[in-house]
């Protein structure tokens, strides 16, 4: 399962009956990413008051950390053998345009609810979207954020 469990009420219970179905010595996979890990270098004002509103919107609406918590979840499941996967994930040079683009063209999508969160207006926010766009125009700068790609076993 794939950033999923971050919108789900109840991860454990989900991963629960994930194990039911597996067969015995069955394995999951599952990969979440934790929101409040995402940043840009060269950073400005406007992207990081963009990034803590989705930490904030992800999690009103279910788990900005689901990718720390999942290890946990699993083994609150159940599981074994669980391994973290814990992978962080940095662009630069070519893959930083995509990336960069893929990431404000995600928050933009959400931008409505962004825009609810305390502590940024919609003007800042529609600066860091353009900030975003634009870090890959700045010579040596990246854009990352940390990913658990977690396995276990049944």
């Amino acid at each position: 399962m794939m950033w999923f469990l971050e919108h789900v009420v109840d991860p454990p219970s989900a991963l629960r009956e994930a194990r039911r179905v597996l067969v015995p010595g069955g394995r999951i996979t599952a990969i979440e990413v934790d929101y409040s890990t995402c940043r840009a270098d060269p950073s400005t004002p406007a992207i990081e008051a963009l990034f803590r509103a989705m930490v904030h919107c992800m999690a009103a609406s279910g788990w900005s950390d689901a990718g720390t918590r999942l290890p946990g979840w699993l083994g609150e499941a159940g599981f074994g053998e669980i391994d973290e996967g814990e992978r962080g994930y940095w662009w630069e040079g070519d893959d930083l345009a995509a990336q960069a683009l893929y990431a404000a063209d995600v928050m933009e999508s959400a931008f409505d609810a962004l825009a609810e969160a305390p502590g940024a207006t919609e003007e800042e926010l529609r600066t860091g979207l353009d900030d975003l766009r634009r870090v890959p125009e700045v010579p040596d700068a990246g854009l990352g954020w940390k990913v658990h790609k977690s396995t276990a076993v049944r």
